[in-house]
């Protein structure tokens, strides 16, 4: 790999000597293929330890930054500027860390060798007609090394004579060894063409946005109270059941959404007023905007709901808590009715003896019918027999 000013100049040094080899006249100088990334890869991957990737597995597929619950996506890259004369194009690509310099950590996956990757595909009439391939790489994860094997996958780095990142292995070793944390890292993919599928030109270096490693799931214990009132502003304790990394409350995001709803706009979204180790503690938001969010404004009297928290920082997220919301009294718990009745004045002194009158009446004109002795034993005798 090549500075891309100094690969572009040689590129044209290069072409042209193969066309005066092959008895054809100078050409123009033709515009070189351009590499770019279409889509990031996801900001959290949980990296795999090399016993998770044995017998062909991958352990983990590193997923685009734009997978949710409308699909999947992978990390895309694009090569723009395929002319006729391009015969075909080669990818390859390291993980390196945030500040450029080689990663111990390895690609693993399709088209992947030494724990880079390298990715051939010659360029057809499609690719001509619209003037730019897409590459999406999507069986690829990565691979962690302990500690100890820190210095041996550096070494290997430039056995293998792949660095991108356009500085020297050796002055960085003795530095590199001494680091620890290796829980960030960025993904360098370099271009390479031919136009005889012999000799290669190096392009251009580009380099995704940094991934993190994305450590176990949080897992919810119990959600208290797990009745709620529509009627909000009910403080909410969720318990761990085991500590939370990161105690910052704007590092934390609770998303409830009624049961059985793939409508992201009926997601309630709120920020814990205090975390502490094992509870992080909320308050729900006044009665319109949950009915809003949760019935749609209907006046329903009860709402199966799901709880989700979410770690910004780390990626963490734990798996949905059953709620149920009613139209209840947020203090006392006393059921209410969801329309709204006006007031009534209370019973004025004369129709409450009415109602007392009526009662006793009631009750006086409630009498059992008579039994006859006789004729009920006559009858049992006759079932008897």
């Amino acid at each position: 790999p090549q500075e891309p000013n100094q690969a572009a100049a040689n590129g044209n040094d290069l072409l042209e000597q193969i066309m005066i080899q092959a008895g054809l006249p100078p050409q123009p100088l033709l515009q070189p293929p351009t590499l770019s990334i279409a889509i990031q890869p996801a900001e959290f991957h949980q990296f795999r330890y090399k016993k998770d990737v044995t017998d062909n597995r991958l352990g983990g597929i590193l997923k685009g930054r734009h997978s949710g619950p409308q699909g999947e996506s992978y990390t895309r890259l694009k090569v723009a500027g395929i002319s006729e004369e391009l015969h075909s194009v080669c990818v390859r690509g390291c993980t390196v860390t945030p500040e450029l310099e080689p990663h111990p950590f390895l690609l693993h996956g399709d088209d992947c060798q030494n724990g880079a990757i390298r990715l051939r595909q010659q360029v057809t009439q499609r690719h001509v007609n619209s003037g730019e391939m897409e590459i999406s790489l999507e069986r690829l994860s990565i691979v962690s090394v302990r500690n100890d094997d820190v210095a041996e996958e550096l070494n290997s780095r430039a056995v293998n004579g792949f660095n991108p990142d356009l500085r020297h292995l050796q002055q960085q070793q003795q530095q590199q060894q001494k680091k620890k944390f290796w829980g960030e890292l960025c993904l360098c993919f370099q271009l390479f063409y031919s136009f005889n599928g012999d000799e290669w030109i190096p392009g251009n270096i580009v380099i995704t946005e940094v991934i993190r490693n994305k450590k176990a799931n949080i897992s919810i214990d119990r959600v208290f109270p797990a009745d709620l009132s529509l009627h909000g502003g009910q403080r909410v304790f969720i318990y761990f059941t085991k500590p939370l990394s990161d105690q910052s409350p704007d590092s934390y995001e609770i998303v409830i959404s009624p049961h059985g709803n793939q409508d992201r706009s009926c997601e309630l979204r709120l920020k814990p007023i205090e975390v502490k180790p094992n509870i992080i503690e909320l308050e729900t938001q006044c009665e319109q905007q949950l009915r809003n969010h949760l019935t749609r404004g209907a006046p329903h009297e009860r709402v199966n709901a799901n709880l989700r928290v979410t770690c910004c920082s780390t990626g963490q997220q734990s798996k949905e808590s059953p709620l149920i919301f009613s139209d209840s009294c947020a203090t006392c718990g006393q059921r209410m009715r969801a329309e709204v009745r006006p007031l009534q004045p209370p019973p004025s002194k004369q129709q409450r003896l009415e109602r007392a009158n009526f009662a006793v009446q009631q009750d006086a004109d409630f009498s059992l019918p008579k039994l006859d002795i006789g004729q009920l034993f006559q009858e049992v005798l006759l079932d008897a027999s």
